[in-house]
């Protein structure tokens, strides 16, 4: 597994980067990551994905080594041995990511970004994202790192989130990460 630096990646940080500036108050910071990783034949299997898989207590379970060394490509600063991952659906991600968005209200009076407009915005997000990976027929993770913990992926105060995308078709995992801070 290795990172890509595709165009389609940095098209969608270029668009992730524009739309936080959009949407950043006086009082908070706003700011979305995403990280493509190409996956060799054998990486990350779906008995390792399966094992991830939420089990009937819905417990929450920690990464495995190889889910863990690709966590830690993707952003080396994080700390997957102490997060705890859980496997979601495509309704989970957009739900998730959508609310974010649009829960997002710009308090500095010059910006005055309607719901229209964020509904621009979540849209081309999508499209952005589908560019380089099919989401729609992707297994979808959300990652959880431990409260407390100096974990990069943890990086915010409001709220935020973290989402492996892993479609095996296409070889391809993409990391989304998003955050809200004052």
């Amino acid at each position: 597994m290795k990172l890509e630096n595709t165009p389609e990646i940095a098209k969608l940080n270029g668009y992730m980067e524009a739309m936080s500036y959009c949407l950043k108050g006086c009082d908070y910071v706003i700011w979305f990551s995403a990280r493509g990783i190409e996956l060799d034949d054998g990486d990350l299997d779906s008995q390792v994905l399966n094992r991830l898989a939420i089990d009937k207590n819905y417990r929450e379970k920690t990464p495995e080594a190889e889910l863990q060394k690709l966590i830690q490509l993707a952003d080396p600063k994080t700390k997957p041995h102490l997060s705890t991952m859980v496997e979601g659906n495509r309704y989970l991600l957009t739900t998730r990511i959508n609310t974010f968005i649009a829960r997002i209200n710009p308090s500095d009076g010059f910006k005055n970004v309607g719901k229209h407009k964020k509904n621009d915005l979540i849209r081309c997000f999508w499209r952005n994202v589908e560019a380089y990976i099919d989401h729609e027929n992707s297994r979808i993770f959300q990652y959880n790192p431990a409260f407390g913990v100096d974990d990069e992926l943890w990086d915010f105060i409001i709220w935020g989130f973290t989402f492996l995308l892993f479609n095996q078709k296409q070889k391809k995992c993409l990391l989304i990460h998003g955050g809200a801070s004052d």
